[in-house]
């Protein structure tokens, strides 16, 4: 920012426009002026008023500046700004062609600051001062990245600004757009801003976005302008929900050991909903809540509440959720109304493990190393099978796995799964939903050789040594027949 310029005022000082939303952005200025130039008499912007030093201009930062040249004397001359003060014109300083008498030169104002303007051939008689305005730079602090927002309530925007003038003379506004830029409106302004941080309340509209952005622009009284964005921040208003329980509603035969589940709507507050004064379970009847302790999946939208100790047999149990429970959002979104749900344990404590039938064990594939095995086991239980296992050992082969066995349909659990050639020892484990488990143990063997394919249909198998022993008779009564056929006659 530039005070009172000596000389001709290429931008002169305006009345600071007060728009009631974001202030466009302004385009850069056309400047056009005459400059004459003599090595006796200086710079001026006519042959009659030129001095040394000649006259001050000054321009906005991405002004397009175009000087009409006159040599009033007739000798070469070469205008030039000097950024660095080295008295001599160097790349990336604006500098005209060499003229000596007219010659029009055309450049844009992208260095602020306030510079020496010179003539090449004549830098000590022919200077004068170019002044360049930059922008206000606004950055915005808060909200920063990642910020979550409640619609209809308050929040605090934090910014700063500096200048290369008086603060005073600078004006700011802030707005907002969501939508890919589609909608949004203003939030305070104009303000004079200090030296910061300067902080202004929003409260957001009861609308939603995840690429809500803050805008914070500054202007100075020359005009030139300069804005920041905040990084995308989420506006939430809706209202979470729960969208499904575990156990369900009105469920009967609950296992005593079950965890109950809540499935939200969205994102949830940890700190406000994993507490006992928001989600409860208590006895109906007594009215006894249940110790238990919670833990969040699928990154805050499901919470788990599992019971410390197992839940008592045939009581009716209530689950219920505050309206406390609030979404990821700040301050957050309340649920609208209490949830209550309600399920009855089963009559009495399972006690009972799985049975755990002996398997079938067959090699599907075999090798000269190994092969495939299948193992298929059948386990039932009298309430629900959970889940069942196998593990696999082998101290020879250095062997010591465990995998899970697949459903294949009623009470039936297999494996398919390749082993190096060799005998191991196996342990299946049945577990139902009650926690009981069972074991059945074993042994199989994966062959060292791969099996004989079927003999094709019509023919018998000949084993190996027969059919070398056929070989061998047979070439000795070839020998002998042809022996006799050579012995020579007598006389």
């Amino acid at each position: 920012m530039f005070g009172i310029l000596l000389g001709l005022t290429l931008i002169a000082p305006a009345a600071v426009l007060i728009p009631s939303s974001t202030p466009s952005t302004p385009a850069p200025k056309a400047i056009q002026l005459h400059l004459y130039g003599s090595a006796s008499a200086g710079w001026g912007l006519s042959a009659a008023t030129e001095a040394n030093p000649g006259p001050t201009f000054s321009a906005n930062e991405g002004d397009v500046v175009t000087i009409w040249l006159t040599s009033s004397d007739g000798l070469p001359h070469e205008f030039y700004i000097d950024y660095n003060g080295n008295d001599v014109p160097d790349t990336g300083e604006p500098t005209s062609p060499a003229f000596n008498t007219d010659v029009n030169f055309t450049f844009t104002t992208v260095v602020a600051g306030t510079f020496t303007y010179r003539c090449s051939f004549h830098p000590a008689t022919m200077v004068g001062t170019w002044m360049v305005n930059g922008p206000p730079s606004p950055h915005v602090d808060a909200p920063g990245t990642g910020a979550d927002w409640t619609g209809g309530s308050p929040h605090s925007i934090v910014f700063s600004v500096t200048d290369d003038g008086p603060l005073t003379n600078v004006r700011v506004w802030v707005n907002y757009s969501y939508n890919a830029g589609g909608s949004g409106g203003a939030i305070a302004g104009p303000l004079t801003p200090t030296a910061g941080p300067n902080a202004v309340t929003w409260t957001p509209g009861l609308f939603n976005a995840a690429d809500a952005v803050v805008n914070v622009s500054a202007t100075d009284d020359l005009g030139a302008r300069r804005s920041a964005l905040s990084s995308p921040i989420v506006i939430d208003s809706a209202q979470p929900s729960i969208v499904g329980v575990t156990p369900s509603s009105s469920a009967t035969g609950v296992p005593l050991n079950a965890a109950v589940q809540i499935q939200w709507s969205e994102r949830m507050n940890a700190t406000s909903v994993a507490t006992p004064t928001t989600v409860s379970l208590k006895e109906v009847s007594s009215g006894t809540y249940a110790s238990g302790t919670f833990s969040w999946m699928l990154s805050g939208a499901t919470l788990d509440f599992t019971p410390i100790s197992p839940l008592k047999p045939a009581v009716l149990y209530e689950l219920r959720v505050n309206t406390s429970a609030r979404d990821a959002s700040s301050p957050g979104n309340s649920i609208a109304a209490p949830f209550t749900t309600r399920f009855t344990t089963v009559a009495a404590a399972d006690t009972a493990a799985p049975i755990v039938a002996a398997p079938t064990i067959r090699e599907v594939s075999t090798s000269s190393s190994g092969g495939t095995v299948n193992i298929t086991v059948s386990v039932t239980d009298e309430v629900a099978v959970r889940d069942v296992a196998i593990s696999v050992s082998s101290v020879a082969l250095s062997v010591n796995e465990s995998f899970a066995m697949l459903p294949a349909g009623g009470s039936a659990f297999y494996l398919n799964r390749s082993f190096s050639a060799g005998r191991y020892n196996y342990s299946i484990r049945g577990a139902d939903t009650s926690g009981n488990v069972a074991y059945r143990n074993g042994t199989f063997t994966i062959n060292t050789t791969a099996a004989h394919p079927p003999n094709p249909a019509g023919f018998n198998y000949v084993p190996w040594f027969a059919a070398a022993l056929v070989l061998v008779v047979a070439g000795v009564g070839t020998a002998l027949l042809l022996r006799r056929r050579r012995k020579p006659r007598g006389p």
